[in-house]
């Protein structure tokens, strides 16, 4: 027993310190690919359970697709990586039990996710939310936490918006 949790602490060391240390060109892909996972089940489960579709238009986006891109893919990320992701982990931080329980300051403001569109979109967006924080918490340790989670967001954001004019 003991060595199984010796053995799950290095792996998540390892893990931690491989995120840490990798160059952000590597580290966002990757990130990107992992969120691509998340979303699979989700959608999957939002299927099978026939969850209602996310009505877009009730979103009031202006129909042309560059200033769908300026919105959604460049502003919202810019806005809701300062709000949900620096901001959080910046006050919560400011405690010592914060420090010590980094898990509290990853999940919490994933849990406050606004995209309430559908409950589909819900658990979509709180697991991306996970990532987007646990992007932040990782990346602060190479000086640039913001810049990799608005990256990622946008990526992921863009890819959004072209997949939706492709199907």
């Amino acid at each position: 027993m003991e060595t199984l949790k010796k053995t799950q602490v290095g792996i998540k060391a390892k893990i931690m310190k491989l995120a840490e240390t990798m160059p952000i060109y590597w580290y966002v892909p990757i990130a990107y690919l992992i969120l691509i996972l998340f979303f699979i089940p989700t959608f999957y489960l939002g299927a099978c359970l026939d969850f209602p579709d996310t009505d877009y238009s009730k979103l009031g986006l202006p129909d042309n697709i560059w200033y769908r891109y300026l919105i959604v893919a460049l502003l919202a990320p810019l806005i809701e990586t300062f709000f949900f992701q620096a901001m959080p982990y910046y006050f919560l931080n400011l405690f010592e039990f914060m420090k010590r329980h980094v898990w509290i300051t990853i999940i919490l403001p994933a849990i406050g996710c606004l995209h309430m569109y559908s409950l589909q979109y819900v658990l979509t967006a709180g697991m991306m939310g996970l990532v987007f924080q646990f992007t932040y918490h990782v990346r602060s340790k190479k000086g640039d936490p913001f810049l990799s989670t608005f990256l990622l967001h946008v990526l992921l954001n863009g890819m959004s918006i072209t997949m939706q004019l492709f199907l």
